[in-house]
């Protein structure tokens, strides 16, 4: 059958270019359903479509937390910025755990091939964040309002970046290549991010409860 996880260029490729976008039109992004609609393509993979997905909710994630760390902003809107982070963060996870139910439907894996304790989703999400941890870093190394020894700290920190995302790239395919063996498998977990569900949450049901 038709092997159908990305490689890991893919998944860089597709997370490079939805930063790119995302910088390139900011100022006309004023929410995350904002950037579903700007940024994705429509592609026709099932899966590409997701890592595209994920790469967005990351790249906003990424802005959010920067905006919590404003020590001017006002309470009220460190809140708001602390849920929208909350929020993403849900929907990241999700994500995550769609992409990882898709290959587990797309591929044919050996149930009797040891077990790999990290899913191809999880290391795609921290490949995204990698991407985004170089783009940045390498606008960092060429602020020309900063001071030269920052611009030097930034290209030596890029350069560490760069090794670790070809580490993780050379461990991914080669997980793959494995899983197309019939020599690695992996299954598919779900997070249960117990703090979000109102059922499982003691401090809202028992608020919820004395009402």
């Amino acid at each position: 059958m038709e092997w159908k996880v990305p490689a890991a260029s893919e998944v860089i490729n597709t997370t490079s270019a939805v930063i790119e976008n995302w910088h390139r039109g900011e100022g006309d992004i004023s929410s995350i359903e904002d950037a579903f609609e700007k940024l994705e393509t429509g592609s026709a993979d099932s899966v590409a479509r997701l890592i595209e997905r994920l790469s967005i909710i990351n790249t906003a994630l990424w802005h959010e937390e920067d905006k919590a760390r404003d020590r001017d902003a006002s309470d009220t809107a460190i809140a708001d910025t602390k849920r929208l982070i909350d929020r993403l963060n849900a929907m990241r996870a999700e994500t995550v755990e769609i992409i990882d139910s898709e290959l587990v439907e797309a591929v044919e894996l050996n149930e009797s091939a040891p077990l790999n304790t990290e899913t191809p989703g999880s290391v795609i999400d921290r490949l995204t964040i990698l991407c985004l941890k170089r783009y940045h870093m390498s606008r960092e190394a060429e602020r020309e309002d900063s001071t030269e020894d920052h611009r030097s700290r930034c290209r030596d920190r890029l350069l560490q970046i760069e090794d670790q995302m070809g580490d993780l790239m050379h461990g991914y395919d080669f997980f793959i290549q494995e899983m197309q063996l019939g020599r690695r498998r992996f299954k598919l977990y779900r997070q249960f991010k117990m703090y979000n569900d109102p059922e499982l949450n003691p401090y809202l049901y028992r608020k919820r409860d004395k009402h």
